[in-house]
């Protein structure tokens, strides 16, 4: 996952920033946030991985990807980390977890002339803001909970 802003060398692409956040939540309503976002962000899902057993600074963790689209047709990867193995007890039971997100939106190079790499580049990272805040509020909204009402993306 790229920390910094450069060009992604086989697509030509223009990185932004790709910053975690930690939210304490359900790892198994981890769908429901990223339906929930995505539609939210006018995104589409394309894919997603199972829970898989991952080494996160030496110790046990658990990870699942998820992959997105924006309507610019810009990739989209959603990393969901927990510190802790997938068949630890608890994980997928009823008590929260810290979850740390980690959002990338891969930007096209700009072809308008009037458009600027760092123009682009901020429309990136504002997409990724946006998505971590709607996947957090679902994920808020939803820990502990079987269900809760859907709602506008706060500030």
């Amino acid at each position: 996952m790229p920390a910094d802003l450069g060009t992604h060398p086989a697509t030509n692409a223009v990185r932004a920033s790709a910053s975690p956040v930690r939210v304490r939540a359900d790892w198994n309503d981890l769908d429901a946030a990223v339906q929930v976002a995505a539609g939210q962000c006018e995104m589409a899902w394309l894919s997603s991985t199972p829970s898989e057993p991952i080494e996160l600074h030496g110790q046990p963790a658990t990870q699942r990807r998820f992959e997105l689209v924006t309507i610019e047709d810009w990739p989209v990867e959603v990393v969901a980390r927990h510190h802790g193995s997938a068949d630890q007890p608890g994980l997928l039971g009823p008590d929260p977890v810290e979850i740390e997100l980690i959002v990338h939106v891969e930007a096209a190079r700009p072809t308008d002339e009037s458009a600027t790499s760092s123009t682009v580049q901020a429309k990136a990272r504002r997409l990724e803001d946006l998505l971590r805040r709607a996947m957090v509020q679902r994920l808020t909204d939803l820990r502990e909970r079987e269900w809760a009402p859907l709602r506008p993306i706060g500030p």
